[in-house]
């Protein structure tokens, strides 16, 4: 496909400028801690305020034309300049904020190194009497009026705002560092969506605030809350997409005689045929589903063994229960009345529904193992079978 003609006046540059605050306002969620709240365009570009009104406010650059952090850069000096008004019109409170420059591409510049690297008021003053230096001698006309705001400002607080200054530069991917959080408890398959899903949700979410003309600022408690629901949701959309299949009718048969507790186990309450290959089904798809989930993470070992515990504690109850309610009913019918009302439970896993098979399937896997059993005699019934008619 051809390329639209380019237009000289367009800004690419300037727009992925603009376009990756709402990325970094994300990442900023994510690593904020409890109570902050992150905002857009109302400190800086981005800024965090914690619950302790400690404040890191960060100008955004994309790095893409030209290389914001250059000696004499027009994009440095005027972030500094930028910082200094904050500051003096009390937006800022220089005792209290960290003032950070990102750049999304790799770069470099001497005189922000040296101010990156100044973590005393000296190795500060020292630095800007270097750079004052250099521009005397060099005499840039471009940054000239930002850059003079810089070496004109009062000496203590300038050496403040260095101290508390700092910058880093990308890899080009601004998405990639919330990727890599998002990968401590997003399972990798999911990854993609999840990093969409949340950078969708914070620019759409800032867009609403500043569309309403109220400040675009963001609670990480919300934010958490949001967060939590939606990846709660999507594992869950993600189990029934990792839904085994019913096994074909060959393989159910041919397994039967591999597990002959459990299919006593319904001879003892006298079930058919069908209930037997059913059951068989069912124990087969769940044996799959929790090794394809916990291989796509999205389970892990002690949520199943929790899901089990509320399991063996439901057939516990309901045996309990049976057995001294219903003095009527034959064993054979105690047992029935068990085994329905352990089939039809419904339960979850970490608080996300799961097929029905999964818990159908787990209560063969108990009986099999003799954990459980159908028939309220049954361990001894089992004994007789397996151990005194090996």
């Amino acid at each position: 496909m051809q390329n639209p003609p380019f237009n000289p006046k367009s800004a690419p540059g300037q727009y992925y400028g603009f376009s990756i605050q709402p990325t970094r306002q994300c990442l900023h969620l994510l690593l904020a801690p409890a109570g902050s709240v992150v905002a857009l365009e109302v400190l800086d570009d981005t800024s965090v305020v914690h619950p302790d009104a400690q404040s890191k406010v960060e100008q955004a650059k994309s790095g893409l034309v030209t290389n914001p952090i250059s000696d004499w850069s027009v994009d440095l000096w005027k972030t500094f300049s930028n910082w200094i008004d904050a500051v003096e019109a009390g937006h800022i409170d220089l005792a209290r904020a960290q003032f950070h420059l990102y750049v999304v591409q790799q770069k470099s510049g001497e005189n922000a190194d040296s101010l990156k690297y100044a973590h005393t008021h000296a190795l500060a003053l020292n630095a800007v009497k270097e750079i004052r230096k250099a521009y005397k001698k060099e005499k840039p006309s471009g940054c000239k009026p930002y850059i003079s705001k810089f070496l004109d400002y009062d000496q203590e607080k300038l050496a403040e705002l260095i101290v508390r200054f700092s910058y880093e530069c990308g890899d080009s991917d601004p998405v990639k560092p919330i990727k890599d959080m998002l990968r401590n408890t997003v399972a990798e398959v999911a990854l993609d969506d999840v990093c969409s899903a949340v950078i969708g949700w914070v620019k759409l979410r800032s867009d609403e605030l500043i569309g309403a003309s109220k400040p675009a600022c963001i609670e990480k408690n919300a934010f958490s809350d949001w967060l939590s629901t939606y990846c709660s949701k999507l594992s869950y959309d993600y189990l029934l997409t990792y839904s085994v299949p019913r096994p074909a009718s060959s393989e159910v048969e041919a397994n039967l005689s591999n597990h002959p507790v459990m299919m006593h186990q319904l001879d003892l309450i006298e079930a058919g045929q069908r209930e037997k290959l059913k059951a068989m089904a069912d124990f087969m798809r769940s044996k799959t589903g929790k090794t394809r989930w916990g291989e796509a993470g999205f389970i892990v070992e002690s949520q199943f063994e929790d899901f089990v515990d509320d399991l063996e504690k439901f057939w516990k109850s309901s045996y309990l229960d049976i057995k001294g309610s219903a003095l009527e009913l034959t064993p054979v019918e105690k047992g029935e009345s068990l085994f329905l009302r352990c089939q039809t439970l419904k339960p979850k896993i970490n608080g996300k529904d799961t097929p029905d098979y999964i818990s159908r399937g787990t209560f063969h896997d108990l009986a099999d193992k003799q954990t459980i059993g159908w028939h309220p005699l049954y361990k001894a019934l089992l004994k007789k079978k397996f151990i005194n008619n090996p």
